[in-house]
């Protein structure tokens, strides 16, 4: 049984030590890089967000550790690829040369490390080079190096899922601009396509609001403006909300109706339509609802994709963006007919459903993961070495 001792980071190892960052790594704030100097093509740039950009050259040929010093992200960890710069906004925890801390193993251990309490500031909070004094534990370097395998292949992992789902993802966009445009049609279906105003095949009409106290554990089934944003999809076949208002002070959905948002912080995100496979949803307000005789998921994947830049042209406002069913109304779009519709509507939802099944594998080993890293990171399970 492994002897345990008590130390000012909690229970560890008895052969662990705690040791301050600068006494193991380099530390320090490189130049800044302004944005209007990215490019469309070169290294990748890291700052406080992730990846920001692109820039022509790099300031570090092997990966770093990287660790937002400034904004909302503050405290936030990356790894960042070979050959690639990080600005200013990151601090660079530098271990090419260290004998001591595996790079691997400092990333992973640093990412479930709370960094608040160096954070100073409020209107733009920032890490200072106090950071130097951050302390972590540390096995041997044997063990460093086993953590950081097992934990590498969990990564590994997760990112082969995200690399299939940015495929599949790339995949519909292509689909959706081939088949919602009819550059590409499906064996048996010849007939042209009519180009037609949304409000000459359906009613456009408002929902009625629904606000965060008419919320309730039971009731009736409803969709807030923001869940479009948040929560669904092209299609909507399970509702997650519900409201004790009365029903006849309600908009309730029919099968088949394809619900938008009113309004947003860009005009782009406005386009985000989304098609009720169930009757008796209260529809609340901020939203545009179309009631017609067309497949509402093409319509829904055609609002979405091809019919974008005309939502975003008719967008008003600034701070606050609104989309009036008086203007969506005449926006064009193709129309084949209703077989077609539902032939090209089939193979998008189908593309969708394997798209999302891939997330929730994703999401089940990245909880995995947070396990692993809990007990190996923090000496409760030792590895084999």
């Amino acid at each position: 049984m492994t002897p345990y001792k008590q130390t000012e980071l909690g229970i560890l190892p008895k052969d662990w030590e705690v040791v301050r960052l600068g006494e193991v790594a380099k530390i320090y704030q490189p130049q800044t890089i302004k944005q209007t100097d990215f490019s469309n093509e070169g290294y990748l740039v890291y700052g406080a967000n992730g990846i920001i950009g692109k820039y022509h050259s790099f300031n570090h040929e092997k990966m770093q550790i990287a660790i937002a010093c400034r904004g909302n992200t503050c405290g936030s960890v990356h790894l960042t690829e070979p050959y690639s710069w990080i600005t200013g906004n990151a601090m660079v925890i530098n271990l090419d040369d260290s004998e001591r801390l595996n790079k691997i193993y400092a990333y992973q251990r640093l990412s479930i490390d709370n960094f608040g309490y160096l954070i100073t500031g409020s209107g733009q909070p920032q890490i200072t080079s106090d950071i130097k004094n951050h302390k972590i534990p540390i096995p041997s370097l044997a063990e460093q190096e086993k953590i950081a395998e097992i934990l590498s292949t969990w990564d590994t992992q997760i990112q082969n899922l995200q690399s299939l789902i940015t495929q599949k993802q790339n995949l519909k966009k292509g689909l959706c601009q081939t088949l919602l445009t009819a550059k590409s049609r499906f064996k048996g279906f010849d007939k042209p396509w009519e180009v037609v105003r949304l409000g000459e095949i359906g009613k456009l009409f408002k929902g009625s609001g629904i606000s965060k106290d008419d919320i309730v554990d039971r009731g009736i089934p409803c969709i807030r403006y923001g869940e479009l944003y948040t929560t669904y999809g092209e299609k909507i076949e399970e509702v997650f909300s519900y409201t004790d208002r009365p029903k006849e002070e309600l908009i309730i959905s029919e099968i088949n109706d394809v619900v938008l948002p009113s309004s947003g912080e860009t005009a782009i995100d406005l386009a985000t339509a989304s098609c009720i496979l169930r009757s008796g949803v209260a529809i609340g307000g901020d939203t545009t609802i179309i009631r017609s005789n067309q497949n509402g998921v093409f319509l829904s994947y055609c609002l979405n994709t091809i019919c974008k830049k005309q939502i975003y042209a008719i967008a008003q406002g600034s701070s606050v963006i609104h989309l009036y069913a008086n203007y969506l109304k005449n926006i064009k779009i193709p129309i084949p007919s209703l077989a077609e519709q539902e032939k090209i509507a089939r193979v998008l939802s189908t593309l969708d459903t394997e798209i999302e099944n891939l997330k929730c594998k994703q999401k089940v080993i990245i909880t995995q993961k947070k396990g692993l890293m809990q007990t190996l990171l923090k000496g409760k399970v030792r590895v084999k070495i």
